[in-house]
């Protein structure tokens, strides 16, 4: 029975030799993987156990098929399906998702002033751009979100950026709860502009200091309109002693 159970399927052995070699780089992010027929003849297995394999790794958000054939995504895309996930299931709470924000994103702030390139520069300056010219409140809140995980790019430490893109969802989801004032607006675009310029001086110190006060400004807004106190889904559960 304990045979029958450690015993690993064909598909099951391919899905993890294709893995590694997506983990390993051999097959890099926008790579296509060899079609059905290559894949059959090079690792001796059948076309049922191709397929299978290739919806495992799909499954796993490691491989994408835009037309015929399968690409291999960013890894930051294929972390992030499985920590949304985690966020939706156990309803991330707005207070919750601050509070990882505020551990982390200081810090990354920190670590993208030290580490950014000038490609992080531009990528950063044209979300903000974007955000400042964006003609409705749904295009603000997306190049908002896409400011913050761009920082955590710039940061060169790839946890961060895996980290952003998996609460990426929730994130939009909780600023959709801000009441859409052209005020409150203007304030986050100029907060935004207080940490790229501190990345760009190189300023680690006044990189932290700007998100610090960028994330409780935006604590207090939502504060101030109630979406603080509101699930990102089901509720806290009271618990009786």
């Amino acid at each position: 029975m304990t045979e029958r159970i450690l015993r690993q399927k064909n598909y099951e052995l391919l899905a993890e030799t294709l893995q590694e070699r997506i983990i390993d780089g051999d097959l890099r992010p926008g790579d296509e993987l060899p079609p059905e027929r290559v894949l059959m003849e090079d690792y001796g297995v059948g076309r049922s156990s191709v397929r299978e394999a290739l919806r495992i790794l799909e499954s796993r958000g490691l491989i994408t098929q835009p037309g015929n054939g399968f690409t291999v995504r960013e890894l930051a895309n294929a972390l992030g399906g499985p920590m949304q996930l985690v966020a939706s299931v156990n309803r991330l709470s707005t207070p919750q998702l601050f509070e990882v924000r505020e551990t982390m994103e200081i810090a990354i702030a920190g670590a993208a002033a030290e580490r950014r390139d000038d490609a992080d520069l531009d990528a950063l300056l044209a979300a903000h751009v974007a955000m400042l010219e964006a003609p409705d409140e749904r295009s603000r809140i997306e190049a908002d979100v896409r400011f913050h995980v761009l920082v955590a790019r710039a940061s060169r430490n790839p946890l961060y950026e895996h980290v952003m893109v998996g609460v990426r969802d929730v994130l939009r989801r909780a600023l959709e709860r801000i009441r859409p004032l052209t005020p409150v607006a203007e304030r986050v675009a100029e907060q935004h502009r207080a940490i790229l310029d501190a990345i760009e001086d190189g300023d680690p110190d006044a990189a932290r200091a700007a998100m610090a006060h960028h994330l409780a400004e935006v604590r207090r807004e939502m504060d101030e309109t109630g979406a603080i106190s509101e699930p990102t889904g089901r509720g806290r559960r009271s618990r009786s002693r």
